[in-house]
């Protein structure tokens, strides 16, 4: 196989075409690490976390709060997301499906 060692074909060929893969796997955790956090935070026994600022907010029917909470978690989330796509643009700046098509 073009005369590489394992290690190089391992290295050149099999990491490179993988690396897509992987960060699309990594935005979907990202975005389900997210929303475990805040799960995680709404049990019962936790005192603070926006989970427990959105039970808290509800229970005492405080509305401002309850949206600034559900606005940070879309903020946070958008942030996250962002600055994985710049990583991704960056490490894959080789891979015809990171680049920016143009009409």
């Amino acid at each position: 196989m073009f005369r590489l060692s394992p290690a190089d074909r391992i290295r050149l060929i099999v990491i490179p075409s993988a690396l897509p893969k992987v960060f699309a796997g990594f935005r979907l955790a990202l975005s389900l690490s997210l929303i475990l956090m805040v799960f995680s935070e709404l049990l019962p026994g936790t005192e603070n976390g926006i989970g427990f600022e959105l039970t808290d907010a509800q229970s005492r029917s405080d509305l401002p709060t309850l949206w600034s909470a559900i606005m940070l978690l879309g903020i946070l989330g958008y942030l996250f997301n962002s600055i994985l796509l710049a990583v991704e643009r960056r490490v894959l700046a080789w891979h015809h499906a990171s680049r920016k098509v143009t009409v």
